[in-house]
């Protein structure tokens, strides 16, 4: 009886085997993988958004105090937007004089004289309007004042 049993055992191992290190059944290349992986993980369209986007078209805020600094050839703040009647000081902070002067096209004619480091310069805007303004000997600082109600 311990034979037939031996037999079956002797048989059945061989097959379990075989089943189990079956290379077709798992066996996939790295494309497949990578795919399968893709198809699982993909991505779906996001689903459209209807969104109410604000009509407000309010003004920029107002910058308080009125200062521009000019250091490392640069004006900074670069935009400044101010209310009507309020005085801009500009305190230059380089080693080199630099100058504000406003652009051809600016409705207001300014230019202040050559500043040193630590010289300022101040403006009172009494109009409404965009004023954009550069440095004389570095005509690549330039810098606007919006000047608001």
């Amino acid at each position: 009886m311990k034979k037939p049993l031996y037999f079956l055992s002797f048989l059945a191992l061989p097959l379990f085997i075989s089943s189990c290190n079956n290379q077709s059944a798992v066996n996939l290349n790295n494309n497949q993988v990578a795919n399968q992986i893709v198809n699982q993980n993909s991505l779906t369209e996001p689903a459209a958004v209807n969104a109410v986007l604000p009509t407000n078209t309010d003004t920029p805020a107002v910058t308080t105090p009125a200062e521009v600094t000019l250091a490392g050839f640069a004006f900074k703040p670069r935009t400044l937007t101010i209310k009507k009647g309020t005085t801009v000081t500009w305190t230059n902070q380089d080693l080199v004089t630099h100058t504000v002067t406003a652009d051809a096209d600016s409705a207001l004619n300014f230019s202040s004289p050559s500043l040193s480091r630590g010289d300022t310069y101040q403006l009172t805007f009494n109009s409404l309007g965009t004023f954009n303004y550069h440095c004389s000997p570095h005509p690549q600082m330039k810098a606007q004042i919006i000047v608001i109600e």
